[in-house]
Order: C-alpha cells, then structure tokens, then sequence
C-alpha cells in the first residue's frame, strides 16, 4: 500500500535519509519515533507527496513519486487522512464545518455531508458538541474533531503527527484507543510520536525508528 524504494532525502542545509526502503501494508498500525530533527514528519510529508526524495520513489495506493502528475495529487490526498498535534482546526468555524469541510471539497451533496458528518461526529465522541467553536472545546476534543475531519471522507489510511504532543497522559491514551479503534475496522494507521510510554503500552505493534539516517523496524522492549 504504502512503500519507500531506496529513497535519499535532503534539505539544503542538512541530510536527513540515505537508501531508506519499508513498506506498510493495509490495516496495518505503525507507530514511527526518532529523536527530534531526524525526519518523522518529513517523511509523513513524503508519502503525502508534499515534498518529494532526491533519489529513489514513493509509492502510495499506485502513485509513485517518479511519475505522479500535479491534478493527480489531490486525488492521492483524498485517500488520505491527516491528524496534527496542533489540531489545524478553523477558529471561525464550527465543528460541524470544521469537519465537513474535507467533503464540500470534494463536491459532496449537502444531505450527504450532514450524514456523514454526524457519523464520525458519534464515533470519536463529540457529537453533542457540533455546533461549538473550537476555543470553547478542550485540547482531547479539538484533537477529537481533528480526527473526525481526517476520516470523514474515508481514507485508507489515517496519518498523526504526534497527536498527543499536547495531552496530558490519560487524555493521551483517550485518543490512541479512539485511533486504534479507526484502524479495528480497516483503516491503516501510522503514527510519528514521542509518546514512548504510549509505544511501550503497546507493544503488540509495529515500531518503525529513524536512525542513522534509515529507517529500522525494531522491537519494542519492555
């Protein structure tokens, strides 16, 4: 589903992967840590073909980094979801718009969205709270909603950067059962955190860590 073929990446100023190769496959639920400055969302980004490696390709659901067109990377987007630790959400909007927003995108019918919405609204918990502005929520429910606008238009995978960053540890651990439910019923997820206690509670998953400028599955201990 996801696969890095030898990919090289760098920035002007500094060299953050050489011939890094991996595969995630469907349903799968990865966690991925290294130290700050080594590249975690950087290779988000990557598979998000914001940025793109110098030397080798990304494939993602059949896009390759090689050959993928401008009107083509919307597309790859819409299979995608995104979560981040600031939560991105829209202060003048409210949760209901906030999350419908993916779907008027895409040229939904309203009474589509309206269902749609009110769904995931359920699922991640915050349905009593869609017409709240985002400051009147708390950070575990702006994090919610955040989620909920991830997944609203179904993505075959669900990418967080460092979702609990700014969580105290209970709330924490609120959202990655919320996340580990999304992922129960078949959506891939892959998770860049610095959470290792998180990482440790689950040791059952896969651990990928940037090291060295490669990326390593390794496993988690005890």
């Amino acid at each position: 589903m996801i696969e890095f073929n030898n990919i090289t990446f760098s920035y002007p100023s500094k060299e953050l992967f050489q011939d890094v190769s991996f595969k995630i496959d469907k349903g799968e639920f990865v966690f991925l840590i290294g130290e700050s400055g080594t590249g975690k969302t950087s290779l988000l980004r990557m598979i998000n073909m914001e940025i793109f490696p110098q030397n080798g390709e990304v494939i993602v659901y059949g896009f390759n980094s090689r050959h993928i067109k401008k009107p083509e990377i919307p597309v790859l987007r819409r299979k995608i979801g995104f979560v981040f630790q600031d939560y991105k959400l829209l202060d003048d909007r409210d949760v209901f718009e906030n999350v419908a927003l993916p779907l008027y995108l895409s040229g939904v019918k309203p009474d589509v969205i309206k269902k749609k919405v009110f769904n995931v609204l359920n699922e991640v918990g915050v349905f009593d709270s869609y017409k709240k502005l985002p400051h009147e929520l708390s950070g575990g429910e702006q994090q919610r909603v955040s989620i909920a606008r991830a997944i609203v238009n179904e993505p075959y995978i669900l990418i967080a950067d460092e979702p609990t960053g700014n969580l105290d540890p209970f709330v924490s651990f609120e959202i990655i059962k919320l996340l580990l439910n999304i992922n129960y019923k078949g959506t891939a997820v892959f998770i860049a955190t610095h959470n290792y206690d998180i990482v440790r509670r689950l040791k059952s998953k896969r651990l990928l860590q940037i090291k060295d400028k490669k990326v390593l599955d390794v496993v988690i201990k005890e």
